[in-house]
């Protein structure tokens, strides 16, 4: 069964305790019954019981990184997993999308600190990824976090970028040709256009999955889940949904 919040079992003690004095006095009214319906007005109409201690917050953190970020990318690359340069581009193609856009009187937060805070979310485990790690280094609420993670993700799925980005190079294009001279480089000549060979990264899990997690234990002896890309240095294809434990043949197959 659900558990109980402390308002609702309060007003339940209070209801049961004016029943039974009703019961014990038999009679219309009584100074009591009138101070358990007092008590339970203020309760309904009060939004909290006790008076809220507010907690210190600053986002100094975010106001540095953001700051200096083109003056020390390499620890910004720590916080936001990806260069100042590319953050910004993310930033513009994310900055239009409606769900950063509201009419209340309530303004959001700008986008860049949105994105900081996801990216930095995504890029820690353990420890620290737990939201109130998070939400005490940004500054924010724990509500907070979660949903300008939902808003970043969901600006990301609704976006041209996977149609953008993602995608086959053009026959006889740059990076074609790129690929190419790499996988001669590395192999021999007679493989040179083999460049489109797949390969297979494995995502560590933060913990164990409740539902089949053994199936998730890798050859690594982590949890993860197995994913299929190309090993150019540019993502053109990916599959998602296998296990760690499936090997990289069974994917590529089933893909």
């Amino acid at each position: 069964m659900p558990r109980k919040s402390h308002r609702t079992q309060i007003v339940q003690n209070l209801v049961t305790v004016k029943v039974a004095k009703h019961e014990e006095s038999k009679s219309s009214s009584s100074s009591s019954d009138n101070e358990i319906e007092q008590v339970l007005q203020q309760i309904v109409t009060r939004r909290f019981l006790h008076k809220r201690q507010i907690i210190p917050q600053s986002t100094a953190a975010i106001d540095l990184r953001l700051a200096h970020c083109y003056e020390f990318p390499e620890i910004f690359r720590e916080y936001a997993q990806i260069d100042p340069s590319s953050f910004d581009l993310l930033v513009l193609k994310l900055q239009p999308h409606h769900i950063f856009h509201n009419h209340s009187y309530n303004t959001q937060m700008p986008v860049d600190r949105q994105l900081l805070i996801t990216l930095y979310r995504l890029g820690h485990y353990g420890n620290g990824v737990s939201v109130k790690h998070v939400a005490d280094w940004g500054g924010v609420s724990v509500g907070t976090v979660k949903l300008v993670t939902k808003r970043v993700f969901m600006a990301i799925l609704d976006s041209t970028l996977q149609s953008e980005h993602i995608r086959w190079p053009a026959a006889q294009s740059s990076d074609q040709e790129r690929v190419k001279e790499m996988v001669e480089e590395r192999t021999i000549h007679e493989w040179r256009n083999g460049w489109v060979m797949i390969d297979s990264t494995l995502i560590p899990l933060y913990q164990r999955p409740y539902y089949y997690g053994e199936v998730f234990f890798d050859r690594k002896s982590n949890y993860s889940l197995n994913i299929v890309n190309t090993p150019t240095l540019k993502i053109v294809n990916y599959a998602v949904g296998f296990v760690g434990s499936r090997t990289d043949s069974t994917a590529w197959k089933e893909t």
